[in-house]
């Protein structure tokens, strides 16, 4: 037998609880780059060994027995496959491992107290390791408990108390060696694994991680246990991109090409990624998809697409490409939620997932005050896509306080150890004044530690001719097992509740009203003349408190609100009323605004619009689309560098002396779509419009929050897209992780038990499943997605008494060359279903009086298809239901 020394005595790992969470390592950990794959002080012990005769081999002669371990570290248990070289070969590198170790200490020996090998002790210096075994069996060893061997610069420990692992000997492995043999070499590995598994270093050592096939994503809190993992070399990467003008879909393919060496690869339960050996950097993952296939190709390279990507990597022998190809197909068996179209209803990337909680909110105030406190829950990550993000939203108002102000909220949980990952659309300038660069900007800025990361997405170099697009998803997710998802973006004119304040004045918000009852008391001691008086005194105070304006005549008001005046504030209005003035309360002054916005240029004239069905007009409103382009194009200019934005200087965050205790809306947040867009929004505690002139608009909308496997989803869409826009944009920046989905099988990571924390009621159980809109512009996928358009198409063909439609917008216009959504024509079968079976049947669709733009051509562009969706032309609606 041959005895393995240990590199040191100590047997103590050090506890780091931010990235140790029980017998796992956190999220967290994968960031450190450690490459350590055994948790620290959690023990690492194999059960058994088995052997088994196998003559199928091509070196069955020379090693017949494949040796079955059973492993076990903390709760995890697996089992892996080897034959006894792969013993020989672990031993081997360990017996090095710990020479080398001892050649950087001054004294080989001195932690046994043996510092001369010519003096008569208990070191034998031995020619070969059969003079050493021979040694070894000497008399004069047997006084010493530990007998030490140094054979040709290895050092062997012969243990007289067996405290030290021992291997056992190589010259019984022949196809002659008996059971019984076999069955005490198993019993021999078993105890040697045992001993070696103590010891930290041998634990780390790369080739015990190899051996026992585990990796620093082997053991991580919230991920799936691995299927299987082990070395392959990449032999091509193709991404699926169109053609861009700055990088050519050959180059970026070049460039993603790896041919420096193999890598560890790891198949999960719903994906398989690999890590770089010298670095541990995990790469980009491969989710199972739509797309999802495998299949063999020459000389042992196996081809795996999806989506996204293509992947050909090459195996060692034909025995592991094999291997490789049935894990890869039991991948696909299972996770078949993911591949196959039977599993899920309207062609979605995701399956129908039952008994799910779920909990929804109507108007901002609920959802942006349980993203906030639910967002201070968070331990790993979150993750926020929005079309527009303010950094200084207040999510719970009205406050002095900031703590709960969004951008505050985010460095505080970035700066606990929590990544915060935010993808935002990047605006057209002069078409949106979203400022999506100081956003990122102002984010980045507020973590300390770097963990805020900001990708703003598209870059819009592509010469297909798809331009003007948005990402309009609003998602907040949170460790992937809580989803906030809706219409609420978390930006400016956002925030309202049941009561749609048009007016927001501070102090003067508050307002002493005098019921019907104390007027009447008045008027009866007073004998009614002196309560008129009162009356008219306390209707001018309220009119004053609430923003209303006492004028004179309809005409000032007009000039109060003439958006052809561009200074507001040079209007004068009388400083004082008395009880003959007639006072306006402010229904009166919003509706006389309204009419006023109306006539700023030119009224509304659709008789005079010639509707035709060819687009002509939609082209007449769209001249010069290169010079669009190259304008696009220049804005896409706008630095997003990581280092040049970490060298901004922080944004100021103090708050300037106004009245934001009793004020709901502060600065940018107090809006008005019709009187004004949105400018300057880097300053946004300075007011953009007159508050006391201007009534705000509200805003009305819903959103909704599920957990789980739903949110799993959730969270599922957002990494899919964020490891593309990664690949995309920073390809060789580290400091942009990809990502990686958690495990849909861990029960106890998907129950929420701490919903009390941020929301006022019990959720609901419901069936959920979550629709997307995607395609090769947004997510870059080979195919379309358009599961939200099919769920809407099979939910109203489905509905049986009535179908309420609620939107900011309706367009849908049936045999349209531009416009090419089926909701109106599956509306109009429903409805003419409905006549012909004399049914009682109804469709109720709410929209705003005008579409929500300060310019006029604008407004007119967007009523002209939403006015040809419903009543004008015959492609309408209501034309065509006439007509049928």
């Amino acid at each position: 037998m041959e005895y393995l020394p240990y590199p040191d005595d100590n047997f103590n790992e050090i506890i780091d609880n931010c990235f140790q969470r029980g017998d796992k390592f956190t999220l967290e950990y994968i960031r450190r780059r450690t490459g350590q794959a055994f948790v620290p002080n959690v023990r690492v012990h194999v059960k058994s060994i088995v052997a088994k005769r196998t003559d199928k081999c091509s070196t069955a002669f020379i090693d017949p027995y494949l040796f079955c371990i059973a492993a076990q570290h903390g709760l995890n248990k697996w089992t892996i496959y080897k034959r006894y070289r792969h013993f020989q070969d672990l031993h081997q590198t360990l017996m090095n491992f710990v020479n080398e170790e001892r050649k950087k200490s001054n004294n080989d020996l001195d932690m046994y107290g043996f510092f001369n090998p010519t003096k008569k002790n208990n070191v034998v210096w031995a020619d070969n390791r059969s003079d050493a075994n021979e040694c070894g069996r000497l008399d004069k060893m047997e006084k010493y408990p530990v007998s030490i061997i140094v054979v040709l610069g290895v050092t062997c420990i012969q243990d007289k108390n067996n405290e030290y692992p021992y291997f056992p000997a190589t010259n019984d492995q022949t196809p002659l060696t008996n059971d019984s043999i076999i069955e005490e070499r198993c019993r021999i590995l078993v105890d040697y694994f045992n001993k070696v598994l103590r010891h930290p270093k041998f634990r780390a050592h790369p080739a015990m991680r190899e051996f026992f096939n585990v990796s620093c994503l082997s053991f991580i809190h919230g991920l799936s246990v691995s299927r299987k993992e082990g070395y392959l070399s990449e032999a091509s990467i193709d991404y699926y991109c169109d053609q861009h003008v700055l990088f050519p879909t050959q180059y970026l393919c070049n460039l993603c090409k790896c041919h420096d060496g193999p890598k560890w690869f790891i198949i999960k339960d719903s994906y398989i990624v690999d890590i770089r050996p010298d670095t541990h950097e995990v790469c980009f993952p491969m989710l199972v998809d739509r797309g999802f296939q495998v299949s063999t190709v020459n000389d042992n390279n196996i081809k795996i697409s999806n989506l996204q990507r293509t992947l050909v990597i090459k195996c060692r022998t034909t025995y592991d490409c094999n291997e490789w190809t049935q894990d890869l197909l039991n991948l696909i068996e299972q996770a078949n939620d993911f591949v196959s179209t039977k599993q899920s209803r309207f062609n979605s990337y995701a399956s129908v997932r039952e008994n799910q909680l779920a909990y929804w909110f109507i108007n901002g105030k609920s959802y942006m005050k349980a993203v906030a406190k639910a967002l201070l829950t968070a331990k790993d990550e979150v993750f926020i896509t929005d079309w527009w993000l303010s950094p200084e939203l207040l999510l719970i108002r009205p406050t002095d306080d900031e703590t709960y102000r969004l951008d505050n909220i985010l460095g505080r949980i970035a700066d606990a150890g929590v990544r915060v990952y935010v993808m935002l659309f990047k605006e057209i300038p002069f078409a949106v004044a979203l400022n999506s660069l100081y956003t990122k900007k102002t984010l980045v800025s507020k973590s300390t530690k770097g963990f805020i990361k900001v990708i703003r997405h598209p870059d819009r170099n592509t010469t297909d001719g798809v331009l003007l697009w948005s990402h309009h998803e609003k998602m907040v997710v949170i460790d992937q097992k809580i989803a906030f998802v809706g219409g609420i973006d978390l930006c400016y004119g956002r925030w309202d509740d049941e009561y749609m304040r048009l007016v927001d004045l501070g102090k003067k918000n508050d307002t002493t009203l005098k019921s019907p009852f104390d007027i009447a008391a008045e008027k009866a001691a007073s004998g009614g003349k002196e309560t008129v008086e009162a009356a008219q005194i306390t209707t001018t105070q309220m009119a004053e408190q609430a923003g209303e304006i006492p004028i004179k005549s309809i005409k000032c008001l007009r000039a109060a609100f003439n958006p052809l005046n561009e200074v507001n504030e040079d209007v004068k209005l009388p400083a004082s009323t008395n009880a003959n003035e007639t006072t306006y309360d402010m229904k009166l002054i919003a509706g006389n605004w309204i009419q006023s916005t109306l006539t700023r240029e030119n009224n509304l004239n659709f008789k005079d619009t010639q509707v035709t069905n060819d687009g002509k007009t939609i082209r007449q409103l769209t001249p010069g689309l290169q010079s669009l382009v190259q304008t696009i194009r220049k804005d896409d200019e706008d630095s997003d560098d990581e280092k040049i934005l970490e060298e901004q200087q922080s944004i100021t965050t103090s708050t300037p002396d106004i009245d934001i205790k009793h004020r709901y809306f502060i600065g940018k947040d107090y809006s008005n779509a019709y009187e004004k867009d949105f400018k300057e929004l880097h300053d946004y505690r300075t007011d953009y419009i007159t508050r006391t002139l201007v009534p705000r608009m509200p805003w009305h909308d819903e959103a909704l929050v599920v957990f789980g496997q739903t949110a799993r989803d959730v969270a599922r869409h957002f990494i899919q897209r964020w490891n593309i826009h990664k690949c995309e944009k920073y390809l060789k920046n580290d400091l942009y992780p990809y990502l990686l989905p958690k495990s849909y099988d861990d029960v106890e990571d998907l129950t929420i038990e701490n919903w009390r924390d941020f929301l006022e009621s019990e959720p609901f159980r419901v069936n959920a499943q979550c629709v997307r809109s995607v395609g090769p512009w947004s997510a870059r996928t080979k195919t379309i997605e358009s599961s939200i358009q099919n769920a809407y198409i099979q939910m109203i063909d489905a509905a049986k008494h009535y179908i309420y439609i609620e939107n900011q917008f309706f367009v849908s216009i049936a045999h349209d060359s531009v416009v090419r959504n089926q909701l109106g024509d599956v509306l109009f079968r429903r409805i003419e279903r409905a006549h012909k079976n004399n049914e009682k049947f109804r469709i109720y669709i709410v929209l705003p009086l005008l579409p929500g733009f300060d310019s006029m051509n604008t407004v007119q562009a967007v009523l002209y298809f939403i006015m040809r969706s419903i009543v004008k032309g015959d492609n309408s609606l209501f034309k065509r239901l006439e007509n049928a």
